[in-house]
């Protein structure tokens, strides 16, 4: 795609262990307008608005992410195909690079292993004017079944589900059941908390996002694990 006045570069990445334990982060880089924004999070732990080093894939498979002003660093070792879609009717290019991968984690003096996710997002066009409504989205991850969804809501709907790496349908049924919230509330009262000035920068359409994530058990046919979803609404 063509660089435009907006742009946006989103790393989304997590492991959830047999436990049940999470990690989950974003790293991202924003351009609109003369606004510059760098922005890197870990659930629960820390976030920063200085230039984080970006998630590297090493083309084998292997996704590295070494984050040092964060205390992060992770690897993902993907386990099925990698997904490239273009979405939105070209404002959106969605490269989900590890659909299903064994993950290992270590934040500060912790670590994680378990079944992870990876994801890097890049638009040109401002969120505020896709058109949408409602997205949902959601990952669930066993041994042996990976299953990623996406369904948007607006003028016009869509409904995406790839199984193991390959686009599926409706067949793939999956079973969530004891949800746990990580996170729920309007974007601004996160967004407040990291630039204070916010309310000056975007509009109140973006700004008015309600999101709601969750861990939850899942299972798919026999295939049991753990689903990461949620739920963004436009006011």
């Amino acid at each position: 795609m063509t660089p435009g006045p907006f742009h946006l570069s989103k790393w989304y990445l997590d492991c959830v262990s047999e436990a049940g334990q999470v990690f989950l982060a974003y790293c991202a880089e924003l351009r609109w307008r003369a606004l510059r924004l760098h922005y890197a999070s870990v659930l629960g732990h820390s976030s920063s608005l200085r230039e984080i080093p970006a998630p590297a894939w090493r083309g084998d498979g292997v996704l590295e992410w070494d984050a040092p002003a964060l205390g992060v660093r992770g690897r993902w070792e993907a386990l099925d195909p990698p997904i490239q879609e273009t979405l939105l009717e070209g404002a959106c290019q969605w490269s989900c690079l590890a659909p299903r991968a064994h993950a290992e984690v270590r934040v500060g003096e912790v670590s994680l292993r378990g079944l992870g996710y990876a994801e890097h997002l890049t638009m040109t066009v401002a969120p505020w004017r896709l058109g949408i409504e409602e997205l949902r989205w959601g990952r669930f991850l066993s041994q042996t079944d990976g299953l990623v969804w996406i369904e948007w809501r607006g003028p016009k709907p869509a409904r995406l589900r790839w199984h193991n790496g390959v686009r599926a349908g409706d067949e793939c049924k999956l079973e969530i059941r004891d949800r746990e919230a990580l996170r729920e509330g309007p974007l601004i009262e996160t967004a407040l908390s990291i630039i204070p000035n916010v309310r000056k920068l975007f509009p109140a359409r973006i700004l008015g996002l309600r999101e709601a994530k969750w861990r939850s058990r899942a299972a798919l046919g026999a295939a049991e694990g753990w689903a990461i979803h949620e739920v963004v609404e436009w006011p």
